[in-house]
């Protein structure tokens, strides 16, 4: 969406302008835990996991954790971050990197663009809502950032996800409200129409009235939707990935 990609690049815009944000460097064991929030034994474990990975197929994934923002947003400070460390491969795009800021209470999975097409919007929210949160509200971390990484390696590959209850979200009624709702809505919209536009018939208003759908001051599909629109400014990283908080 246009609204989403000019957000986008302010965030961008913003970032570059104050850089409040101090983007560590990179030092190739792949689990950057400055919040201390992953102990020795599993850090040992998901940086042998993300290494094997990593051998196997040359796609980069990379955890980073943080204390806090230091006032920046999320997407900006996690696009720092993956154009600074330049994960993936210079010409497949093939690097994701999971952010977490303790204080802050957010994460986000950034996607690579070569990546964005098995690694989607849709599953990294759900990554993040059926895994990730559960885990990090019980303050189980390093448990909820190894199934997280499980789970992504599976999406990459193409592999279903069995074994675990991947994708659950924590609350099944708050979805099925939300459906519900949304149903609702798509309802009163299309009876809206229907009543527009048989009052319209009815009263032949003609070129001066509402003849051919909405008024000039109604949405304008054709200048305020822009579906081919994509988020990133160029490189390796753009706006692909999902943010989320617990």
């Amino acid at each position: 969406m246009r609204f989403a990609s000019i957000t986008f690049l302010a965030f961008l815009f913003f970032s570059f302008v104050a850089q409040a944000f101090d983007v560590p460097q990179n030092t190739n064991n792949r689990v950057l835990d400055l919040a201390g929030i992953i102990d020795d034994a599993a850090e040992t474990e998901l940086r042998a996991t993300l290494q094997a990975y990593d051998d196997k197929t040359s796609n980069e994934i990379a955890v980073a954790t943080f204390p806090s923002l230091q006032g920046e947003s999320i997407e900006s400070v996690s696009i720092q971050i993956a154009e600074a460390w330049k994960l993936g491969d210079k010409q497949k795009d093939n690097g994701v990197l999971l952010t977490v800021f303790t204080n802050d209470r957010k994460m986000r999975i950034g996607v690579g663009y070569g990546l964005e097409g098995v690694l989607t919007d849709a599953l990294t929210d759900q990554i993040i809502r059926g895994i990730l949160t559960p885990a990090f509200k019980k303050k189980q971390y390093a448990q909820g950032i190894q199934d997280a990484v499980d789970a992504m390696i599976l999406a990459i590959d193409g592999q279903p996800f069995t074994g675990k209850n991947y994708y659950i979200p924590e609350d099944q009624s708050e979805k099925l409200a939300a459906n519900v709702i949304e149903f609702i809505s798509a309802f009163i919209f299309v009876l809206f129409i229907i009543v527009v536009s048989a009052l319209t018939k009815r009263k032949n208003i003609g070129t001066h009235g509402v003849s051919n759908g909405w008024s000039s001051g109604s949405w304008d599909s054709s200048s305020s939707w822009d579906s081919g629109s994509s988020f990133g400014g160029g490189g390796s990283f753009g706006g692909g990935g999902s943010s989320g908080s617990w």
